[in-house]
């Protein structure tokens, strides 16, 4: 489960390595954001582009900005008893129209991301779905 304060990877292109959250949407501050929860995050590591033509385009250091949860170390219950585990909490940024900033995902995401009709351009982008 994803708490404030928890750090973060990043599982794409953007430019962000490391975010940390600072506040859980919908009711998920009682138990933990669980994948495919959306959460606000603020960036502490990113990746410095220095030729870049596009102003709008640099995730900076210090800002906040959205993000929806790909995988976690804690898990995902399914139907029949089983859990989806991974290595890494990984999250991916979303700008304000639910549209990711990158243009490449690292990695596969969980098959709940599927589900929610909002998100159809990052199943686009995905590699595999667990």
């Amino acid at each position: 489960m994803i708490n404030v304060e928890s750090i973060l990877k990043v599982a794409d292109n953007s430019g962000a390595i490391l975010v940390k959250c600072i506040k859980l949407f919908k009711f998920s501050y009682r138990i933990g954001a669980i994948p495919s929860q959306t959460i606000l995050v603020v960036v502490r590591k990113n990746i410095f582009k220095k030729h870049v033509t596009k102003k709008s385009k640099i995730i900076i250091k210090g800002r906040i900005y959205k993000a929806l949860i790909l995988r976690s170390i804690k898990g995902l219950k399914r139907w029949g008893n089983f859990y989806i585990k991974c290595y890494h909490n990984l999250v991916i940024l979303l700008n304000e129209y639910n549209l990711p900033f990158a243009t490449r995902l690292y990695g596969p995401i969980v098959r709940e991301i599927r589900m929610k009709s909002k998100y159809s351009k990052i199943i686009s982008l995905a590699e595999f779905i667990l």
